[in-house]
């Protein structure tokens, strides 16, 4: 349970959950959060008051924005943690798909450095992601497509002779390579597509069906 040391336990949603697991008799770790600001000779009564619930097993004095405490916290709790199965694959670095982590990555580099000229309607595909050579740590080649609506909007990601593109795909690449832990060969190409968010193919390639479904 996740204490606001401001608001205490007498908060109505801290007491709420307090007492249902009162009535489940059923033990609970709590971390008090944001004694960084809080009084410190007020710390230990606020402690007394969580004990005196009957419920605690442990409880950890910890401030999330300075990180004080959060270590011994996350040891203790993985101590406690049953082991288990995994429940995705050693290897993946993330529960979505990485076409599209990694077309959001090249997004994201587009808007740092051109959210004032490029509208956000602007997307970016990944059209091709393809081990090179079997094995953990081989190559990948990614081939994207970024959709932009104007050729204005075009000309300012391509940048004088190439150089806005080049950095984009420099930029994006190493990101790409650092989160997959293997070299990356990153191919970008720009295309202007008037209403291509209007586009039912894009949507099905994400699998989400925008057909009219036939009225019975």
């Amino acid at each position: 349970l996740l204490i606001d040391a401001f608001k205490g336990i007498m908060h109505s949603e801290t007491k709420d959950i307090i007492q249902s697991f009162q009535k489940s008799e059923r033990k609970i770790d709590v971390a008090i959060n944001k004694i960084d600001g809080f009084p410190r000779e007020k710390l230990p009564q606020l402690a007394q008051q969580v004990y005196d619930t009957g419920i605690i097993d442990d409880v950890f004095m910890i401030s999330a924005l300075k990180g004080s405490g959060t270590q011994e916290m996350i040891k203790t709790l993985s101590q406690k943690l049953p082991e288990g199965d995994f429940i995705y694959d050693p290897e993946e670095v993330s529960d979505v798909p990485l076409k599209f982590l990694t077309a959001e990555i090249t997004r994201e580099k587009i808007f740092d450095r051109l959210h004032d000229e490029i509208p956000y309607n602007t997307t970016v595909e990944t059209e091709l992601f393809q081990k090179l050579k079997s094995g953990t740590k081989t190559p990948i080649r990614i081939q994207q497509v970024i959709y932009v609506t104007r050729d204005t909007h075009k000309r300012i990601i391509l940048g004088k002779n190439g150089q806005m593109l080049k950095y984009l795909g420099e930029t994006s690449r190493k990101e790409i390579s650092e989160i997959l832990g293997r070299p990356i060969h990153l191919f970008l190409h720009v295309i202007v597509r008037d209403n291509w968010q209007d586009d039912p193919e894009r949507y099905h390639n994400l699998g989400i069906d925008l057909k009219p479904k036939k009225q019975k």
